[in-house]
Order: structure tokens, then sequence, then C-alpha cells
């Protein structure tokens, strides 16, 4: 794909389009501009819903974005993850915070544990599986289609 294709279609991370409408959405709630703001908030669901990461374990919400812990500079993320244990049956839930901040080669993710949601013992093998996940999401190149549609170009 050609840099004139890729301009044209406003392609970027993933990151970047989240962090700009939820700025977007932010200047337009502080201008009491009501209609740009459900478009942003709209946008802001369709891009967690349609490209990050759910199923195997990320169970919970569709839209895990913390719009209020979140920063133009820093996008955090309240992932809910549904444990297995040895025999292959869900044994409780999890939540891990996911942190993205920019970097020179694209996005920095961190995972910490958030608040235990049941009785099981926390796998810290899931926070690095976590990480890779929502990294290789945010990295996404996504862009817009003549139609509007958001699709991602390249993983």
């Amino acid at each position: 794909m050609t840099g004139t294709i890729e301009q044209a279609l406003g392609v970027r991370t993933l990151a970047s389009w989240i962090a700009d409408t939820l700025s977007a959405k932010r200047a337009c709630d502080r201008d009491d501009n009501a209609e740009w703001s459900r478009r942003h908030a709209e946008t802001l669901a369709t891009l967690q819903r349609q490209f990050l990461p759910h199923g195997s374990g990320i169970d919970g919400t569709r839209e895990p974005l913390d719009k209020d812990a979140s920063r133009a500079d820093r996008l955090v993320f309240n992932v809910d993850y549904h444990a297995m244990d040895e025999n292959g049956m869900y044994c409780g839930w999890f939540r891990y915070i996911v942190v993205a901040t920019p970097s020179f080669d694209g996005v920095d993710v961190s995972v910490r544990r958030g608040q235990r949601r049941s009785r099981a013992f926390y796998d810290d093998g899931a926070m690095d599986w976590i990480a890779d996940c929502f990294r290789t999401a945010l990295s996404a190149k996504v862009g817009h289609m003549p139609s509007g549609a958001l699709v991602a170009i390249e993983h």
C-alpha cells in the first residue's frame, strides 16, 4: 500500500484512532456539542467492538476502555478475564488493567492485576498473553473506507 492510499484512507494505528476519538469526544463534551459527542462515542464503541481482543478468556465487556483514566498519551483498559483450571473448566473471573502508551516502534503495553472477582488464583501467564493480544490489536493499522466503514488494513 502506498503512502498516498494510506493517507487517503486515514490509516493509522488503532491506538491512535482510539486516543484521537476520545480527545475529540471530550472536546465536544466541553463545548456542549451533543451531536458530535454522540458520534464520537459511537466511533469509540465501534473501534472497541470491532478491533479489540475478545474471546479465549477475554470474555467481559466489549468496550473495556476506561475513559476517565485514559488520556491522549495513555489508554487504560479494564479487561475481565475468565480463567480456566487444569481440567479446562472455567474457574473464576479476574480483572486486569491494560495500559498502552505510544513508543518509537508502535505501542508499549503493560498489564497489572486489578480486582479479583472470584476465589481463584491469578494466572500470571495470562498477563503476558493479554499484553500480547492488546499490543497486536492496538498496533494494527486501521483506516476509513470511502463508505465510511473502519477496516483493519494490516495486523
